[in-house]
């Protein structure tokens, strides 16, 4: 991911604030502090939330991304960086317009959702939506979202499987 971090830190301003929904054990939100954003976490698991706390030196939130607990226009940025695929395509448009408001206007938006149709279940148990390109981008639009460009594919994101992604950066308008 850090092709795709630098891109996204290079269209910050200096000291930037950026969130990281869905930061997992919080590899992302070491890469932002490193490059002197001021990033803060947020995570549904109290388990992943204290690792990704104590790996990056962030703040971390505990929250699922239906509900984020931010007010309006708190962040220059949001990072979602394979995350919001684990929310049911029913409860998507809830997390997206959250995303919306806690964007301050201009401010940017990435999101990775793995590529494909329909929904499954993994061996884990964890919940997964696949979405080609123009069905995401439909949705981003639909939550508000203007001047969106899909980024290339990054070679080291490929799975096992090669599994493609759908990459985009956006902007609140």
């Amino acid at each position: 991911m850090g092709q795709a971090v630098q891109l996204f830190v290079d269209r910050l301003t200096a000291g930037a604030s950026a969130l990281d929904l869905g930061c997992g054990a919080g590899r992302d939100l070491l890469a932002f502090r490193q490059r002197q954003v001021n990033a803060v976490g947020l995570d549904a698991s109290s388990e992943l939330a204290a690792i990704a706390a104590h790996f990056s030196g962030c703040p971390v939130a505990l929250s699922d991304m239906e509900r984020i607990p931010f007010a309006e226009g708190s962040f220059d940025a949001v990072w979602a960086s394979a995350s919001l695929l684990h929310i049911s395509r029913g409860n998507l448009e809830q997390a997206l317009s959250g995303v919306r408001r806690v964007l301050k206007p201009g401010g940017l938006f990435f999101s990775s959702v793995k590529r494909g149709e329909g929904m499954e279940r993994d061996r884990y148990g964890r919940y997964f939506s696949y979405f080609e390109p123009n069905e995401w981008l439909g949705l981003l639009a639909a939550a508000g979202f203007c001047k969106t460009e899909i980024l290339p594919e990054d070679e080291t994101m490929a799975e096992e499987g090669g599994q493609q992604w759908v990459r985009t950066l956006t902007y609140h308008a």
